[in-house]
Formats: C-alpha cells, sequence, structure tokens
C-alpha cells in the first residue's frame, strides 16, 4: 500500500512538472508525455481499491478470500 502511494504521489507530481514544461515551451511531445503520465497515474488510482479487497478476510463464500486467483 505504502508503495503505491509513494508511485502515485511521485508520478503525480512528474505529471504535473510535464505539464508545465509543455505549457511553457509549447511542445507536442511533452504534451503527449504528460498526457502519458496522466494515464499511468489513473491507473495508480485504480489499483488503490484493488488493495482493499485483497486484504478481506475469507469466508462462508469465499473460503480463499476474496482476491482473484489465477490457476494455470
Amino acid at each position: 500500500m505504502l508503495a503505491v502511494l509513494g508511485a502515485l504521489f511521485a508520478n503525480g507530481l512528474i505529471t504535473v512538472l510535464k505539464l508545465i514544461g509543455a505549457v511553457l515551451t509549447g511542445s507536442s511531445g511533452m504534451m503527449g508525455e504528460s498526457l502519458h503520465s496522466l494515464a499511468g497515474t489513473t491507473n495508480q488510482v485504480f489499483l488503490l481499491p484493488g488493495l482493499g479487497f485483497y486484504r478481506r478476510p475469507a469466508s462462508d463464500k469465499h473460503p480463499f478470500g476474496a482476491a482473484r486467483r489465477m490457476s494455470f
């Protein structure tokens, strides 16, 4: 959880800095990079609820816990 929050903060800061750089320089490449960083930051926001589901204990309905298990 702490790693996801740290990465979320860092990527959010990088996104803002890239956006500022794009506005100041007028670089379309830098604007593209800022949008790419925004997508990564948004992905990490979606990871936060998943971590909450992962910590749910086992129950009668879900005897192995609520996390999705992959079986190969």
